[in-house]
């Protein structure tokens, strides 16, 4: 079935992309910040968190960015045909001489933006049929994901695990100043070693 039919308007279709996406987002970044809540409970008990922890944790950031940039892609999306309508309900039908061929110009790269927008839209709305699918087994995506860290290089795994102290050095340095050495040595990012 088109995204686009011709009873419905682009913006409508765009602001319910919008909708599902954010419904997506906001159970990803439910469970983003529960992998975080036990991660840091590791880290508080001077462990290292086990390597499903951390690679659920990567998964679900990389997956809340790619969803994040697909909204900002459908809002910069909608604020386009807003203007795009706005622009030729200002036109209208009625021009005069030379102006009137700028604004026909004008019309004409309009509807070449609105052809590019209906097939950005499209791509974004197979994404969001994709986050949405996701979005109903979340849980068990990421528990698959997580199944799978033990055929990950521990060296990933410490990359992943620095990536998140970093994050902690920024948003929690009484956590990470009570960490001890050996736990931050053993997920230094390579610069400080």
């Amino acid at each position: 079935m088109p995204i686009f039919s011709k009873k419905k308007d682009p913006t409508e279709v765009i602001q319910e992309l919008i909708k599902r996406l954010d419904d997506v987002r906001f159970n990803l970044s439910l469970h983003k910040r529960r992998l975080e809540a036990k991660i840091k409970s590791y880290f508080r008990r001077n462990k290292a968190p086990p390597g499903a922890l951390l690679v659920g944790w990567k998964t679900s950031d990389v997956l809340l960015s790619a969803i994040e940039s697909s909204v900002i892609s459908l809002q910069t999306a909608m604020m386009m045909s807003e203007v795009g309508n706005a622009i030729k309900e200002a036109v209208g039908e009625k021009s005069l001489g030379k102006a009137g061929e700028v604004l026909r110009q004008l019309m004409n790269t309009l509807n070449d933006i609105r052809l590019s927008l209906h097939q950005m839209v499209n791509i974004q709305s197979q994404m969001v049929n994709i986050a949405q699918g996701m979005n109903e087994n979340i849980e068990g995506l990421l528990q698959e994901v997580m199944g799978s860290a033990e055929h990950i290089a521990p060296d990933v795994l410490e990359s992943i695990g620095a990536e998140f102290l970093q994050e902690i050095k920024a948003s929690d340095p009484e956590l990470y100043n009570s960490l001890s050495d050996e736990i931050k040595r053993k997920f230094s990012s390579e610069e400080e070693k």
